[in-house]
């Protein structure tokens, strides 16, 4: 730990990267591969394919040098629930298939929440689509799709936040006319002291 800042911790050097790779699935075809690399979080992604979770498994391959460490790693992956763990030399194996810990998204009462968030996300892979883009460099854009991509992030403004958390306290049947009655009863009290002044700062913006 950093002595001088107690809230920030020194991260390892480069020289302690782990080689990673990883093939994605969908619906059992590849839909793309990663690495192998020396990384800490390597990541992935293709456009204009809209996915739910279910549809979706990852083949991971992690190199560790450390037996003490793998063997840490390995057991707290099996402690997670994925009993298929291949150890081959200093590379651990292992499938991301189904979750083995409790799914908030399944509760009947976030089923509305759920539907809101797949119609957007299908509404968003359309008009991605309808873009026909060679590819995804946004110096190769032409101006009227940079104008539409721009258009899109309106959404982000002030007065459309308030709407989108006005419905999502109304679904859940609180009254949006009061935003911070109603959020301080759906968040901790604690959280609520975090980001009211935040929220606050936001709405009298609109």
């Amino acid at each position: 730990m950093i002595p001088d800042n107690s809230k920030f911790f020194e991260c390892v050097g480069n020289t302690e990267l782990l080689r990673i790779s990883f093939t994605l699935k969908r619906n059992g075809d590849s839909l793309f591969v990663r690495g192998p690399e020396k990384h800490w979080w390597l990541t992935g992604f293709k456009w204009g394919i809209l996915s739910k979770p279910e549809e979706l498994i990852m083949e991971a391959c992690i190199d560790i040098p450390s037996q003490a460490m793998r063997q840490v790693f390995v057991d707290a992956v099996k402690g997670s629930g994925y009993q298929d763990v291949l150890i081959d030399g200093a590379s651990v194996k292992f499938t991301f298939d189904k979750p083995k810990t409790h799914q908030p998204r399944n509760d009947i009462n976030m089923k509305k929440f759920v539907d809101l968030a797949e119609a957007n996300n299908r509404n968003i892979v359309t008009k991605y689509q309808e873009l026909d883009l060679a590819n995804n460099d946004p110096n190769e854009l032409h101006d009227d799709v940079a104008d539409e991509i721009i258009s899109y992030f309106n959404v982000y403004k002030p007065e459309h936040l308030k709407k989108y958390v006005s419905k999502a306290l109304e679904a859940r049947g609180y009254q949006s006319k009061d935003l911070a009655t109603s959020l301080k009863q759906v968040f901790s009290k604690s959280f609520f002291q975090q980001c009211k002044s935040a929220l606050s700062r936001i709405f009298k913006r609109s």
